[in-house]
Order: structure tokens, then sequence, then C-alpha cells
């Protein structure tokens, strides 16, 4: 079971006959190859990645007109999911800080890569085995080119989205996108409530915004914990943590190390191929060990041979006896 992302650009591209992806009328068919190239070298690095905390990539190609990234199809609950369900994932102190610092691990990795998801939402995050996280929809994600404006507001999310992925009035989406938008998830899962929309926050006389430090449910938790995540649900980019690394450092310890990655198991050993018979080369090389030629048949003569010999003969002799003797 795989999941397919296919690039369909919708404001500028239309769907032929054929299934293949073309230009509007009046659109650039330049654009579209343009985002094609993006896509499928995103969806390259993308498969490239191997990390417990993102969706596996398993193959990137072109058909079409358009390009198409396959990945691991992941089976079960998402967060949303989940936390509407009784029995299903509940934040604590004691969980929550963990299920935080594996994802922070996947964002670092991806941003190691240049890599931004530009699309974290409860939707986006599965729960595996002991709730163990896994960033999927990695079909949204982009290169970070500095100085970029918004290049993820067709991935825009109310709720759980940055200003900046609606217009680039207030600057490029970069890291500090990523750590908004999970910041965002974190702040559902503590208060079980909704965030207020970045673009209603940057717009209004005053920010809506109460801050997680005055919100009864946040008391138990961490309290570097708790003003990280009102450091990254900041509405201007500039106000953010910039990188992963640096929203880790301000948390100390408040926020578990994860555990370190177990490698792949090596594949068992093949079966070993039988040994050839090895037969002494004609021009042997001198530096190598001496071979020998399995050992020929003895010279010597058996003693049950002669034994059956002198039987056989001894027989004759009485037969020419007789025949003798007879006539």
């Amino acid at each position: 079971m795989v999941a397919i992302k296919e690039l369909f650009p919708y404001a500028t591209a239309a769907r032929a006959s054929n299934q293949h992806v073309i230009a509007q009328h009046g659109a650039d068919p330049q654009e579209i190859q343009d985002s094609v190239e993006m896509f499928h070298r995103e969806a390259q690095l993308i498969c490239a990645l191997h990390h417990p905390h993102i969706v596996q990539g398993i193959d990137a190609f072109r058909a079409n007109g358009t390009a198409y990234l396959v990945m691991r199809y992941v089976s079960g609950k998402n967060l949303r999911d989940s936390l509407r369900d009784p029995a299903g994932f509940r934040p604590s102190p004691h969980t929550l800080p963990t299920r935080f610092a594996q994802l922070l691990d996947a964002l670092e990795t991806l941003h190691g890569h240049n890599l931004l998801h530009c699309d974290i939402k409860p939707d986006n995050i599965f729960l595996g085995i002991d709730h163990e996280p896994i960033l999927i929809d990695l079909g949204s994600a982009r290169w970070h080119v500095a100085g970029v404006g918004s290049e993820g507001s067709s991935t825009y999310s109310h709720y759980f989205s940055a200003i900046e992925q609606m217009t680039d009035r207030y600057g490029p989406i970069g890291p500090w996108t990523d750590i908004y938008q999970l910041s965002a998830v974190l702040y559902r899962c503590i208060t079980g409530g909704k965030l207020p929309d970045a673009v209603d926050r940057a717009t209004e006389s005053r920010d809506p915004y109460l801050p997680l430090s005055e919100i009864p449910e946040a008391a138990h938790y961490p309290k570097p914990l708790i003003a990280a995540i009102d450091h990254g649900l900041r509405v201007l980019p500039k106000h953010r943590p910039q990188s992963v690394t640096q929203w880790r450092n301000a948390m100390g310890a408040a926020l578990p190390k994860p555990a370190p990655r177990k490698k792949a198991p090596s594949p068992p050993p093949a079966t070993p191929p039988p040994v050839p018979v090895v037969f002494p080369s004609t021009s042997p090389d001198p530096q190598s060990e001496p071979q020998f030629p399995p050992p020929l048949p003895s010279s010597s003569t058996s003693p049950d041979l002669l034994l059956w010999l002198a039987g056989g003969l001894l027989v004759m002799i009485i037969l020419i006896v007789f025949i003798i003797v007879t006539q």
C-alpha cells in the first residue's frame, strides 16, 4: 500500500482528455514546468530521507506532464482523530514532551536538507505504536530559499498556519514557519481548543491570543516548555525562534532527548554457495598455498584379490585333471 501525491497547480493547470496536465488558457506553460522541476527535485530528496518520525518516500517520477511522489502508506489514526477518541492519545506533562521531542528531531532533519514541511497540523501527524508520531504529507514540502515570499500560501490551514503563508507582507517562509505550526499543534494538545487564526491576530487592533502561561491547563507543564511554545506562536516571523536548534536550546532540560536511532537490521546472510572443487593450475602461483590433486588409487594389490586369483587357478587345474582322467 502506498500514497501517491500528484503535482496539480489548480490556479494555472487543467487536465486534458488524455489525463495530461496542461496550462490553462492564458497561463504560462513555463510556470508549470518550473513547478514540476521543483516538485520532482523535492520528491527525490524526500525519498533519500530515512527518519523514524518522517513518512518514507519510495519513488519520484514524471508522467502526464507533471510529477509524482510515492510514499509509504501510513495506517492508523492521525492526531486529530486520536485526540477525539476516548481511548486515543492523552497529552500530559509526561507524554507530550516526549512526543514533541521526536517531532522536533524530525523537523530538524527536514530543515537540515533545506526542506520545509509547511503543512503541519493534527491531520498530518499520524500516531503509530505507543503513539509515536510520524509526519506525513511531505508532498507539501518545499525548498527553503532565503528571501522567498509566501510560497506556502496554497497550503494555508486556518488555526495552524503562520501569517507569512498567507501574504509575504510579513516576510518570507522559513524554519520559523514550521515552528509556528508545530506550536499551534501543541497549543491544541494542551488546551483542547483552537488557536486564533493568524490573519485575525495580525489584523485586529489587539492580538486575541491568550498566552499558555496564563491558561490553567498549562500550569502542570514545565515552564520552559510553555514559554517556548508561546515564543513559537509570535505573530511576526522575526519574533519567533529562527531554527529548531535555537528553539530546543531554549527549553533546556524540559525536553527529553530523543532516543538514539536504531540502525536498520542487517539482512540475513545468504545461503553460501557450494564450495567448488579446486584443481591444481597448470601454472601455479608461487605465492599461493599449494593445492594437491585428490589421491589416486594405490598401486599395491589387495589381499582379497590374490585369494580370488588363487581360487580361480585351483579350479582350472582340477577341471584339467578331471578331463585327462576321464579320457
